[in-house]
């Protein structure tokens, strides 16, 4: 397995030692109303400020319960939610990570009622799109 320190923030699936909790470092959340999003990026700095390094593994070594094709679409309604109430991802960004990671796609039909298929060929892989993170 490889280590990959980053300059990006790491997400709430992330695993930190206790001193870190101890020394002070906290989540904060984003947002209003029903869905409130963690400050990832606020949370890695108060790590990095602690002499830690922040870093990616280069294979999942966790099963994300929130991140599974059967998630999605047992509970996609959430998702719709969820992905339209992230200014800069939106629903696009979720349909690109069901192309990318599952080989599926997010399709709206005439009434405005939502799914998800099949994509039918091979997954896309957006260009500079890595870990399918939320």
């Amino acid at each position: 397995m490889t280590i990959r320190v980053t300059d990006r923030g790491v997400t709430t699936t992330c695993v930190v030692p206790r001193e870190v909790y101890e020394r002070g470092a906290r989540w904060t959340t984003k947002g209003s109303g029903e869905f409130r999003f963690p400050r990832d990026g606020r949370f890695s700095g108060a790590v990095k400020a602690l002499g830690y390094f922040v870093a990616w593994n280069d294979a999942y070594v966790a099963r994300d319960l929130g991140h599974t094709l059967d998630e999605f679409k047992n509970r996609l309604p959430y998702y719709i939610e969820n992905y339209t109430a992230k200014p800069r991802k939106g629903v696009e960004h979720f349909d690109r990570i069901l192309r990318a990671a599952y080989g599926h796609r997010l399709v709206r039909d005439e009434a405005g009622r939502w799914s998800i298929e099949e994509q039918g060929d091979a997954p896309e892989t957006p260009e500079g799109e890595g870990c399918p993170a939320s």
